[in-house]
């Protein structure tokens, strides 16, 4: 199916400073509305719209809440697209520019119709773009929109149970870490914290993840709420009894010593914590 030069022009033009998706679809939106694209045009506009419709599930699918501007009403489910729109979405995967966008078409082609090459393609693209996002101006977005490629392209590839791609992309997620962790000027704990819970889910025991660990325990000493994570993380993959020992009292230390910082109710429940704590972990033992 060929691509419709304008709509191609137009949707490079929108996406060449990649904002999140929520905004380059209001973008979209006005571009699409002040174009005023007609037939084949118009479907293919209608279909990247779509396109940037679609979030996330808790379960790592995608949704979407394009309702269309026709008669007919866009599925919410991408397995219900028709295959004149996931055609499109799989032309345009390969002609965009931008590697975010790329990744999200191939991904929604491989929801709506499980082909795979599109779900690889989807992964490393998704990939491809963190640098792109590092290198903003605005770091901080950057840092974030990189985090989420990340995390989409883990999660998919453990989704498909394919292990040279989680593999490569649990490297990704390591480098990015280590990067964060290089820079204490902006430590980014949530992002820290965000990237560890993926890796522990399945990795909990590897070297380097524990390795990393304990780096971000010691640079975020200061911090009791993420410490006291990243303990708990630490924990998840400590196989040595005597290691879990001194890694569950840690945490209840670091909870007594938060408790200190708060006044009422907040203290008892930090003290609360801790007792349970204790508990939990003499009952480990």
């Amino acid at each position: 199916m060929g691509i419709d030069p304008t709509v191609l022009a137009c949707i490079d033009a929108t996406a060449a400073e990649f904002a999140p998706l929520q905004e380059l679809l209001q973008r979209w939106i006005e571009r699409v509305n002040a174009e005023g694209w007609q037939g084949q045009a118009a479907a293919e506009a209608d279909a990247l719209w779509a396109s940037l419709s679609f979030h996330v599930t808790e379960r790592g699918g995608l949704a979407g809440h394009f309702i269309g501007r026709g008669a007919e009403r866009w599925p919410a489910n991408p397995q219900a697209v028709s295959d004149g729109a996931v055609e499109i979405w799989a032309g345009y995967a390969e002609a965009v520019g931008h590697p975010m966008l790329r990744a999200r078409l191939h991904h929604l082609v491989w929801e709506a119709r499980k082909r795979f090459p599109h779900a690889r393609k989807a992964i490393e693209d998704y990939t491809e773009a963190v640098p792109r996002f590092l290198g903003m101006a605005d770091r901080s977005a950057g840092r974030c929109r990189a985090s989420d490629c990340l995390g989409f392209a883990y999660d998919l590839a453990v989704r498909l149970n394919v292990r040279d791609l989680e593999l490569a992309t649990k490297q990704t997620m390591i480098g990015f870490v280590r990067d964060l962790l290089d820079d204490p000027q902006e430590a980014a704990p949530g992002l820290v914290l965000e990237t560890f819970r993926k890796l522990v889910g399945r990795h909990a025991s590897d070297a380097a993840v524990q390795a990393l660990l304990a780096r971000a325990t010691s640079i975020h000493g200061g911090n009791a709420p993420v410490v006291i994570e990243l303990l708990q993380l630490r924990i998840a993959g400590a196989k040595d009894p005597q290691e879990r020992t001194v890694l569950q009292r840690q945490v209840v230390e670091a909870l007594l010593a938060d408790a200190e910082r708060f006044p009422g109710f907040l203290r008892v429940d930090r003290l609360n914590a801790a007792a349970i704590a204790a508990r939990d972990s003499h009952c480990r033992r």
